[in-house]
């Protein structure tokens, strides 16, 4: 894979962005203390920034960016690493392909009772309506999209506390640095109501390829509670486009995408499969053609710095 290739921005549309990004470098200077330490503050003004350097730089200055904190927080690491041997075949897959997975992560007798809980737990759908539980969802909202809290605080929660810590130390070695949990949420996904013309439903149901820049640093990964199908709209990733260009200022077709990462790594697989990847890289949620596709999200990020209110 040459990472010289990938969809970029116009070379007008860098420069603009790159004028913006200069004029909000005051804010990041006097907001350096972000940078490096574990304090959530949520600034839409850091967050636009982030999305600014990618847009200019077609992704480098985010990973001078991401290095820089490593660099200045490798020290500080306190995750204990025993154990990491297992990990070590796993790690080389995200550094290259930028996606892997690791099959029956979390047993399925735990998986079922997320699910269970997750089903009967309110949420919002992607145009930020809210709901008492799936079924509700299901039958009021035309959206493809629902978004339940993982349930930390139900008592289903402890017999995954295990699995969530192998799962922070596996996020320690990808990030190099001490992983900070910044968000955990539950997914489902349904085909869409209207037609798949639809550009806003797809986009706000990320069913349309895309890059993140929610932090200098991180990495999501997604516990499959159900079996995923390529009928049920998987994870779809550009394997190798984290180390490519890229941009976060809209979404790319399939055809853009494909004509520069005509592979594609696929997070289909049974419950309790964990898919972990870098999702600077170019991804989406494939369009569901029938059934659920349930999954639970953790972001695990180097800094809470630029982080997006969640």
């Amino acid at each position: 894979m040459n990472s010289s290739l990938g969809p970029q921005l116009p070379r007008h549309y860098r420069i603009g962005y790159a004028l913006r990004a200069i004029l909000y470098l005051p804010l990041v200077v006097n907001s350096w203390r972000l940078l490096l330490g574990h304090e959530k503050y949520f600034s839409l003004r850091l967050a636009r920034w982030l999305a600014d350097i990618v847009n200019a730089s077609s992704g480098r200055w985010h990973d001078h960016l991401g290095k820089l904190v490593i660099w200045c927080k490798k020290s500080s690491m306190t995750t204990n690493k025993n154990g990491i041997q297992e990990w070590s075949g796993t790690l080389q897959e995200v550094k290259y392909q930028g996606f892997a997975k690791v099959p029956r992560f979390v047993a399925q007798e735990q998986v079922e009772r997320i699910r269970e809980v997750a089903m009967r737990s309110s949420g919002h759908d992607a145009n930020g309506n809210t709901y008492s539980d799936v079924a509700d969802w299901l039958e009021q909202s035309t959206s493809s999209k629902f978004i339940v809290p993982f349930p930390t605080s139900d008592p289903s929660a402890d017999s995954i506390a295990p699995y969530l810590t192998r799962l922070q130390v596996l996020a320690a070695m990808v990030l190099s640095v001490e992983p900070l949990l910044l968000d955990s949420q539950i997914w489902f996904n349904r085909p869409p109501i209207r037609s798949m013309s639809a550009s806003e439903d797809l986009d706000q149901s990320a069913m349309r390829f895309h890059c993140d820049a929610d932090a200098p640093g991180f990495i999501k990964a997604f516990l499959l509670l159900d079996e995923v199908r390529i009928e049920n709209g998987p994870l779809m990733f550009a394997t190798g486009s984290h180390r490519s260009l890229r941009h976060v200022a809209w979404r790319e077709s399939d055809e853009v995408v494909k004509g520069h990462f005509p592979v594609l790594s696929y997070g289909t697989g049974s419950a309790g499969d964990l898919v972990i990847a870098d999702t600077r890289g170019w991804h989406k949620a494939g369009i569901p053609s029938t059934g659920l596709r349930v999954v639970a999200q953790f972001v695990f990020v180097s800094s809470y710095f630029g982080c997006p209110a969640q």
